[in-house]
């Protein structure tokens, strides 16, 4: 009888883990700036870091790592805009006026793009809405140079991204990449 219930206990708990790791692995919310590269196939132009436990965690091994992936290795978000910034002067020199929509909280778009006409005050910034859904957003695409996705881990969606870099190309639009906001 105790043989019969510690294997049962155990053959539970391996189902519990297995039930888990495939929902993690077909989940469309959760992910980082990497695995975004990874599955959509998308330019990053930076990870902000909003946690504080998270920054002060990062040590010289992640910032490695960060940069190998060609993720900023910034710890702050001024870093990470500012690198943003620099790679579309370098990148995009022609273009001035920029759209700065995606998937993240009306916030996380607006503090992006005061941080890049901080950075590049001769380029002009719109902040935009989700550019499935948000009819102003989908008309700057076509008024733009150039369109840069915000997306929020756990917020926006793998598809969503999919859609949004999608509807951009079929408005003939230039987009440039995403800043992804991790928490």
């Amino acid at each position: 009888g105790v043989k019969t219930a510690i294997l049962g206990a155990l053959l539970g708990a391996v189902i519990a883990c297995c039930i888990v790791c495939v929902q993690a692995a077909v989940s469309d919310r959760r992910y980082s700036a990497g695995s975004l590269t990874q599955r959509v196939c998308l330019r990053i132009l930076g990870a902000v870091p909003t946690d504080p436990a998270k920054i002060s965690a990062m040590g010289k091994r992640d910032r490695k790592l960060r940069g190998k992936a060609g993720l900023s290795t910034a710890t702050d978000a001024a870093g990470v805009y500012a690198a943003a910034a620099s790679y579309l002067a370098g990148a995009y020199p022609e273009a001035k006026t920029v759209l700065v929509a995606g998937g993240a909280e009306e916030e996380h778009i607006q503090a992006a793009c005061e941080a890049f006409q901080a950075n590049l005050p001769e380029k002009k910034f719109l902040p935009g809405g989700s550019v499935l859904t948000d009819a102003d957003t989908i008309r700057k695409v076509g008024q733009s140079d150039l369109t840069v996705l915000v997306e929020h881990t756990g917020v926006s969606s793998y598809s969503g991204v999919i859609r949004e870099a999608e509807t951009v190309q079929s408005l003939k639009g230039t987009l440039a990449g995403a800043l992804v906001i991790e928490d």
